[in-house]
């Protein structure tokens, strides 16, 4: 592991130690001392817990791309912020001036992030309809956070640029 700083610190006689583990993730390990129990034994004189503070919350964001016709629009959605834990986001396709079935494939569903992804990918196919048009767009949207989450950017636009030949012909003389 890279970027590891470890401090030791004394507190009432007892030793702590931290590891901070990259730029957010932090793993805070405390002994402490048992001296006495009332109505229960003691069996060990020393404990340790385990405390995960993740610093900032995890924020999910999508890109803009743009794509002849007929080529798959591959959107990558961000995580910004480490966690320990897995964040499902959803996604749908949304009609802008593109409309789902003759310029693009419709597609809706939830992306798992796990704790170390920062990045994954959703892929839109286009679809060439042999039509001379002007380009078109549509956009992915996300929605549905959990554990913490938020949504930094909502929308990646998608720009379907129109592949077919638009110059007019030569007219004779």
């Amino acid at each position: 592991m890279n970027n590891i700083a470890r401090s030791r610190l004394r507190a009432s006689g007892r030793c702590l130690r931290a590891f901070a583990l990259g730029a957010f993730h932090i793993l805070l390990t405390i002994a402490y001392g048992v001296n006495a129990a009332s109505g229960a034994s003691i069996t060990g004189e020393l404990g340790v817990r385990k405390i995960i503070s993740d610093g900032a919350a995890p924020r999910f964001s999508i890109n803009g791309v743009a794509r002849d016709e007929a080529q798959a629009l591959v959107f990558t959605v961000t995580k910004t912020g480490a966690t320990a834990l897995t964040h499902n986001v959803a996604h749908a396709t949304v009609n802008h001036t593109a409309v789902a079935g003759p310029d693009f494939i419709q597609r809706s569903g939830v992306l798992s992030v796990a704790s170390r992804q920062m990045t994954r990918t959703l892929s839109i196919p286009g679809v060439q309809d042999g039509t001379i048009e002007i380009d078109e767009s549509f956009y992915v949207g996300l929605s549905q956070v959990a554990n913490g989450a938020s949504i930094q950017d909502r929308r990646g636009f998608g720009a379907i640029i129109d592949d077919e030949d638009n110059t007019a012909p030569a007219c004779a003389a």
